[in-house]
């Protein structure tokens, strides 16, 4: 990230802390002028304080900005001693009123300038002049006093520098409460997406000083804009679900989503787990997400007369055997498919690690599932007359007795039949 988008994301989070009631320190307004073509934008240097609570936002080790820290020594510029060549009245002794001046143009000029030759002769600049016409001090310039610098300490809060790959914290008395990331998108150009990235992480930090005074903080979740908060989908090719976070989410919704079986995937960035039905409905309920799947469901569905054509009944052991020799795993039951239903490559892929998106395939896991088809077919299971064939064994179980592929298609007929 470039140093003008790093202090352009930095600005962007101080203006919305100081919008939450927070203190900025070492923060200066934009002085840009277009007018005269000057350039100062607003700027931070990265630390807030509300309530004894101290934000920290792009402070390293190696950073000079440590040195403030619980206060800050320099040097500041005070009213000195009173001029001596107009006694404290800022008035130029024997000076020119401005309308002699005005009278006299020329002559004026040449003497306050001496020996400098006057630009615009003619010309009398009025700001030489206080506000009762009388020419001002030439050496203190009508201040009657001169300057001086004194030591000052300017009060800071106590903090300390961001921990290793993190870009912002919170703390308390020393100890961190929450540091994350994700300075980067608070400095987008577009407006509405910086502003999501800033509340984002306020939200945040918000949420770390709630959780450190002992109440609750309610986190907002955008339904209509899923950028602004988190995504639940489906997969529907591994059978399963996935859930993205635009941030770190909180400690207890992390430890809510392990008690429900989802897991955290680092290399792509997202929980997952096994698709269940009723498992899509609590991870619903716990984020606080509309279902899309009901809310897509009109009325007219669930005034709809059902249908009461018996069906019929099977266990999920029954189930994976018939889906298994139907070439397909149901995925109504939500429970996992054992190997030997699934070819080499389906059960390579069903436990593959992503890169990118590519499925990365393990050798084991090919041997693995040999040895499980051998184990199935050697015990009499349905092992499908496609996965047989990929280790040589359709033959085998042709003369042991177990269905053929037109076994296979007659069990097909009959099952349609009778559904």
């Amino acid at each position: 990230m470039h140093w003008t988008e790093r202090r352009r994301g930095k600005t962007n989070l101080g203006l919305g802390l100081r919008a939450r009631g927070w203190t900025l320190y070492g923060f200066h307004e934009d002085r840009s002028d277009p007018m005269t073509d000057y350039y100062a934008p607003a700027s931070w240097d990265g630390v807030a304080e509300r309530r004894g609570y101290v934000v920290v936002v792009d402070i390293s080790t190696e950073s000079s900005m440590l040195k403030r820290s619980g206060g800050w020594s320099t040097t500041k510029r005070v009213q000195g001693d009173d001029c001596a060549h107009c006694g404290a009245s800022g008035k130029e002794p024997d000076g020119w009123a401005l309308e002699d001046a005005r009278a006299n143009p020329r002559e004026f000029n040449r003497s306050w300038a001496r020996e400098v030759e006057a630009l615009l002769p003619d010309v009398v600049n009025p700001r030489l002049f206080d506000s009762d016409g009388d020419q001002k001090c030439t050496r203190c310039n009508g201040r009657g006093h001169s300057w001086k610098l004194e030591e000052v300490t300017l009060p800071w809060p106590r903090f300390q520098s961001n921990l290793p790959r993190k870009l912002w914290h919170v703390e308390k008395d020393g100890r961190i409460l929450e540091s994350g990331i994700g300075l980067g998108p608070c400095a987008d150009w577009d407006r509405e997406r910086a502003t999501v990235a800033v509340e984002r992480i306020i939200n945040r930090i918000e949420a770390a000083v709630a959780r450190c005074e002992g109440t609750t903080a309610t986190a907002t979740v955008d339904r209509q804009n899923p950028v602004g908060g988190v995504t639940i989908r489906r997969n529907l090719e591994r059978q399963g679900i996935e859930v993205v976070f635009p941030a770190k989410p909180a400690e207890e919704i992390r430890t809510a989503l392990r008690q429900l079986g989802f897991r955290w995937s680092r290399r792509q960035g997202l929980w997952y787990a096994r698709f269940g039905p009723s498992l899509w409905s609590q991870v619903h309920d716990l984020l606080g997400v509309t279902d899309a799947e009901e809310s897509a469901s009109g009325p007219d569905q669930e005034d709809s007369e059902p249908d009461e054509t018996p069906k019929p009944v099977l266990d999920e052991t029954e189930a994976y055997t018939t889906a298994s020799l139907l070439g397909s795993a149901p995925s109504h039951t939500g429970i996992d498919a054992p190997p030997w239903t699934m070819s080499r490559l389906s059960y390579q892929e069903s436990r593959a690690l992503c890169a990118g998106g590519v499925p990365i395939l393990n050798a084991k896991d090919g041997r693995d599932h040999e040895a499980a088809v051998r184990q199935a077919a050697a015990e009499g299971l349905p092992v499908p007359p496609h996965v047989l064939a990929e280790y040589g064994l359709a033959e085998e179980t042709r003369v042991s007795g177990r269905p053929s592929p037109t076994d296979v298609e007659t069990l097909q007929l009959l099952l349609f039949t009778s559904s």
